[in-house]
């Protein structure tokens, strides 16, 4: 009945409604007259062979979408779950509560994003306030070598901040020292704490921002959450293409390629593409890892020239994918 995923077997259809048609003319006498059971049964037997022409699983649904690394079955369960996130940014939670009960389809993966997000502000509160015991449990589980060492070098600068040099000489000489010479530019401007610890409070701060940031990119990886909310975008340009899609919904009737055959014209600020991703190192590019361009034009992420440059010791490094060399100093930052 079923020709491919979504389309339906007419030829079988069409020959077997006539066969039904034609075993209820066989069946009635000459006299038009019959049974009305059976003319019913007849109707009930067409109504059937139509309505599993099309299986429920089989039904066609909506584009799948992607957003952040995550992918949803269609557009609809992504909206609530933009919904969902929207509302937990927004000091919502008892609404989030509240929409799990009453939910029928769905619920688990509501239920997902309420305990991601939960445990997400759990960590970055205790970093805020400089404890760090639930940040080395998820490193346990999800290793990061960058974010490691970001938690490294903070630890580094509490205890500077708070006097323990000791402590201080003893951690570089064991954790930090782990990390030369693949991030030794990382390093190097520490080491100027234990001697002059002058400004080490501002230091201290830089470094608890930039641990949340990278904590926040590892962990958006590892969960799926969007790295922010896109209702906003998702809604203006939903307004901006409806009339135009819902007026040439006509011409998609009966035919093998469902591509739109219009140009639909976006408000004007909408039109980008707002992910890249590392064509080295296969990561999302988000605000700490940027893409970056090389003296070739080729386009790869920050953390990656980083890594080919050796952290910026050699002077120059070869494109992954030309024969051109490039030089750390003079690779061009990209925004997305």
């Amino acid at each position: 009945m079923i020709d491919g995923i979504h389309n339906i077997d007419y030829q079988h259809l069409r020959d077997e409604t006539v066969r039904m048609i034609n075993e209820i003319q066989m069946a009635l006498p000459l006299d038009n007259g019959g049974e009305l059971s059976t003319l019913l049964d007849a109707e009930a037997g067409l109504i059937r062979l139509w309505k599993d022409s099309l299986f429920e699983d089989n039904k066609p649904v909506e584009s799948d979408i992607e957003i952040g690394n995550q992918a949803y079955p269609n557009s609809m369960q992504t909206v609530t779950h933009l919904i969902v996130y929207y509302l937990l940014e927004n000091d919502c939670a008892d609404v989030v509560e509240k929409l799990i009960c009453e939910i029928k389809d769905g619920k688990e993966g509501v239920a997902k994003i309420r305990d991601d997000y939960v445990r997400f502000k759990e960590i970055v509160f205790e970093i805020s306030k400089d404890h760090t015991g639930l940040l080395k449990e998820f490193l346990g589980s999800y290793p990061s070598k960058r974010l490691e060492l970001y938690l490294a070098s903070h630890e580094f600068l509490l205890l500077i901040h708070h006097g323990r040099y000791d402590e201080a000489l003893k951690l570089c000489l064991g954790k930090l020292r782990s990390f030369v010479p693949t991030y030794i530019q990382d390093v190097k401007p520490l080491l100027k704490f234990l001697v002059n610890p002058a400004n080490v409070g501002e230091a201290l701060e830089n470094s608890r921002e930039r641990l949340i940031e990278s904590f926040k990119s590892k962990y958006l990886e590892v969960s799926g959450m969007p790295n922010r909310c896109y209702l906003k975008e998702l809604f203006e340009t939903g307004t901006s293409a409806f009339l135009q899609l819902s007026s040439s919904a006509n011409l998609f009737f009966d035919k093998d390629d469902q591509t739109l055959p219009v140009e639909i014209k976006l408000e004007k600020g909408r039109n980008y593409h707002s992910l890249f991703i590392c064509p080295v190192l296969k990561t999302l590019c988000v605000d700490e890892n940027i893409p970056v361009m090389l003296e070739c034009g080729h386009v790869i992420s920050l953390e990656a020239a980083s890594v080919l440059s050796q952290e910026g010791v050699l002077n120059s490094f070869k494109c992954p994918y030309c024969p051109e060399m490039s030089r750390y100093e003079n690779i061009l930052k990209l925004r997305i």
